[in-house]
């Protein structure tokens, strides 16, 4: 269009329209320009790289909270394991027990042999080495229930605080990409009232 007003040489207004043009141009290099800033490194690109890098750590901080999660959750599971089997060893001990005061009151009055109160005191005997270990083993058992607790309590501290610092780097880069976007319109968009102003101007006189 600009070499066609050109060419003419007695149009009115002629340089007032090729200035204009040339504004016109000018605007749509510089939008052109804008657009590419804003799809490369002052908006983008800095936002995918922040997702791809939130991404990593976040999948990394699930990892590490799951696998706490299942220790502790077979911790408790081998609790309730321990305490049913140290139920079940006690109640089996209690039996042998009553079956050798019974025995032991029948060999008193003559009505049980001695070999069935020797038989009596060796069950009472294994059921209460049963008992016992059965007892050791719950006991280690809430140790270990109790050290992943806190093993847990220590993982959710260390997972919160990275994840407000994660928020907090997603913020500023937010921040940073949105001061740069609107700093790129306000350069682009600026200047045409301007110069707007300057053709009325000179066309006015």
């Amino acid at each position: 269009m600009r070499p066609v007003l050109k060419e003419e040489s007695y149009l009115p207004f002629q340089s007032i329209y090729c200035t204009a043009l040339d504004q016109d141009l000018e605007m749509c290099a510089t939008t052109q320009s804008t657009c590419s800033l804003l799809h490369g490194y002052k908006f983008a690109e800095p936002l995918a790289a922040r997702r791809a890098e939130h991404e990593k750590h976040r999948k990394a901080l699930k990892e590490r909270w799951q696998k706490e999660l299942k220790r502790i959750q077979e911790a408790v599971t081998n609790l309730n394991k321990a305490r049913a089997l140290y139920k079940q060893r006690q109640q089996e001990y209690e039996r042998c027990r009553e079956a050798l005061r019974i025995a032991e009151q029948g060999a008193e009055i003559g009505a049980t042999g001695e070999n069935k109160v020797d038989k009596r005191k060796r069950l009472e005997e294994e059921a209460l080495s049963k008992k016992m270990e059965s007892e050791r083993n719950y006991r280690a058992s809430v140790d270990e229930a109790n050290e992943r607790h806190r093993n847990l309590l220590i993982v959710k501290a260390e997972v919160l605080q990275q994840v407000r610092e994660l928020i907090l780097q997603c913020d500023q880069t937010m921040k940073a990409v949105t001061v740069s976007y609107f700093h790129l319109q306000y350069t682009l968009t600026a200047p045409v009232p301007v110069s707007y102003t300057h053709l009325r101007a000179h066309e006015t006189l």
